[in-house]
């Protein structure tokens, strides 16, 4: 069972929360929660004012109250992204750590973050299109789960269950008949979980360059494994391992 509401809005901004729910035996188990960010558009793709919410009972005052500071959050978290902002001193440590854990290959209890990279190229096909003849965006979250889910039993050697999706943002549309490569690396690793990132790209095939669309993080689960450390070689790797340290610390601390 599915159901949807209308959380927050903002001036032409909504925030819609998606919860489905699975029965038996007359009982209701809530399956996933999801979130999504809407943005109102009219006929010359400018941003268009959307009815004022007015939250009448306590349930969607909370509601109301839990989008807006998950809106505050969005913000906050955007602000200290690793591409604006250096690492964190707690995080600088971690980094120093690692390097110094690098040095004692006697006990090598980790991998390269460069062995656990895999990447796919898959056609953009016409029946994946949305109503604006672009790629739908739930084709290449599918695709880019599959990728993930696949490089989390490569690495563990178990199959996976997933645990969490970060947050999605499609910084470009994906036109139909586009060549595109899905790259996937593990990033993060504690106890029996794993952080995996997936990189979308299109290419052009005449120039040969490529733009990023999506960047996806997924965080997924090995039930009773150990799982060993991923290790950054490079400093690009190590902000890349940092990011998914976030990504799990975030989890974690959105599912106590």
């Amino acid at each position: 069972e599915y159901g949807g509401q209308v959380c927050y809005v903002g001036k032409s901004s909504m925030e819609v929360l998606i919860e489905v729910t699975s029965e038996k035996d007359g009982v209701k188990n809530k399956v996933i929660n999801a979130i999504f960010s809407m943005v109102a558009r009219d006929r010359d793709n400018k941003a268009y004012n959307v009815p004022i919410l007015d939250p009448v009972n306590d349930f969607e005052k909370s509601l109301y109250a839990q989008a807006k500071h998950n809106r505050q959050r969005r913000i906050e978290r955007a602000i200290e992204a690793l591409h604006i902002r250096p690492p964190t001193p707690d995080e600088r440590l971690v980094i120093h750590q690692l390097f110094m854990d690098r040095k004692n290959v006697k006990h090598k209890d980790w991998v390269e973050m460069n062995d656990t990279s895999f990447t796919s190229i898959i056609l953009m096909q016409p029946q994946n299109r949305n109503i604006h003849n672009k790629v739908f965006g739930g084709h290449l979250m599918r695709l880019a789960f599959e990728q993930a889910w696949a490089s989390a039993y490569m690495f563990s050697g178990k199959r996976p269950t997933i645990a969490s999706t970060e947050e999605i943002s499609f910084l470009a549309p994906v036109e139909i008949v586009s060549i595109c490569t899905f790259s996937s690396s593990v990033t993060f690793t504690t106890g029996s979980f794993v952080q995996i990132e997936v990189k979308t790209d299109v290419l052009d095939p005449v120039t040969g360059s490529a733009a990023t669309t999506n960047t996806f993080h997924f965080t997924l689960q090995i039930p009773g494994a150990n799982l060993k450390r991923v290790m950054p070689l490079l400093y690009d790797d190590a902000m890349r391992y940092i990011e998914g340290k976030r990504k799990f610390t975030f989890f974690q601390n959105t599912n106590v």
